[in-house]
């Protein structure tokens, strides 16, 4: 094994998740200008369901 062998077989998960990310930022950025109200409650709305997933866990693990 040489190194920098397996990149250019297949790219290592680090690069594709940074690719991928700065493109989901640059669109959300685009759409954002034009409708962030509505990411705004999207937003909102995953923040609760996510804390009350998380709030459910913990209770049911006390139990």
């Amino acid at each position: 094994m040489f190194p920098g062998d397996g990149m250019l077989k297949v790219p290592r998960m680090e690069v594709v998740m940074t690719v991928i990310i700065d493109e989901f930022v640059r669109a959300m950025t685009d759409t954002l200008r034009r409708s962030w109200k509505i990411y705004a409650y999207i937003f909102c709305a995953f923040l609760i369901v996510l804390f009350v997933l998380t709030a459910g866990d913990v209770v049911w693990r006390m139990f």
